[in-house]
């Protein structure tokens, strides 16, 4: 199984937004928190499963 890795700032990121949202509506920063945890449970067990995209580390197409 591939690891997620969080960084400081998808941290950081992720807490403004769950605050946000529940802030809106109670319970609903959970909910995103729970969707989002079922979304990089699937990205591990299925890498491949969405498109590649273009970086610095990785140019499009590139086989890694």
């Amino acid at each position: 199984m591939m690891e997620v890795v969080w960084t400081l700032g998808v941290d950081l990121d992720l807490q403004a937004i769950y605050e946000r949202l529940d802030v809106y509506r109670s319970g609903t920063g959970d909910r995103f928190f729970e969707a989002l945890l079922e979304t990089t449970r699937q990205l591990q067990l299925f890498p491949q499963i969405g498109p590649r995209c273009a970086s610095r580390f990785y140019p499009a197409g590139a086989s890694v």
